[in-house]
């Protein structure tokens, strides 16, 4: 019996989705992928998972929602006690979405420290100067916050930086490697990394394996930690 713990449906089988890479087996994303109650994907299951496995976010969070996914947001606004979302294109949402802020990732304008958590989710690899996005993001993340950082991983070693070059078909201007999380760490967060198929029935949530791993990156409470990491960001 397959479940989505999302929603909460059971059935005998996850719907088929994204025909256009039905050619393309290393993504996993023809058959078995989408709910038919609530129409998440593979990592979606995967990430409400981790989620729930890690007691993300805390109650009476202050949360930065960045591009929000429609399956997790009742999830966050339940926990959070301010909870903000973000988009470069506010326009896209519908009109009784929640209110969308028009921003852009790179340029940030909150204050220093301002958010206990913050969720970006397949978004950095859309963005030409990811690193200072994932920067602006350490910045405005409380000491002693979490960050859940998530991108595809390509089935490479090292990152294929695709700007100013065409995108590929997905529109993705990086096509993150494994060594994608250096980024992370580079600005200042320490990182764990999680493969949902790795700790959850694979199939009975519809995952898939190598390409949704999750990434939760911490920013240090401790002073010295923090100038220690703001150094080695700059060098």
């Amino acid at each position: 019996m397959k479940n989505c713990p999302i929603c909460g449906w059971e059935g005998e089988e996850f719907l088929p989705c994204n025909p256009n890479f039905a050619h393309d087996d290393s993504r996993q994303l023809a058959t078995h992928c989408k709910c038919p109650t609530c129409h998440s994907h593979h990592r979606h299951r995967g990430y409400m998972l981790i989620l729930q496995t890690f007691n993300l976010p805390k109650t009476n969070t202050s949360l930065l929602h960045v591009a929000p996914e429609p399956f997790l947001n009742n999830y966050f606004k339940q926990r959070a006690s301010q909870y903000t979302i973000i988009d470069k294109n506010p326009d896209k949402y519908e009109k009784d979405y929640e209110t969308v802020i028009e921003m852009d990732l790179t340029a940030l304008t909150f204050a220093n420290n301002r958010y206990d958590f913050i969720y970006c989710s397949h978004v950095l690899e859309h963005i030409p100067n990811d690193k200072k996005a994932i920067s602006e993001i350490y910045r405005v993340l409380k000491p002693g916050g979490i960050a859940m950082l998530t991108v595809p991983i390509y089935p490479l070693e090292k990152t294929a930086d695709l700007y100013p070059k065409s995108p590929d078909i997905m529109t993705h201007v990086h096509q993150p490697g494994l060594d994608y999380f250096k980024r992370y760490e580079k600005a200042g967060f320490s990182v764990n990394v999680y493969y949902p198929e790795n700790l959850f029935d694979k199939e009975k949530y519809g995952l898939r394996t190598g390409w949704d791993p999750v990434a939760l990156c911490h920013k240090s409470k401790n002073p010295l930690m923090l100038l220690l990491r703001q150094y080695k960001a700059l060098t």
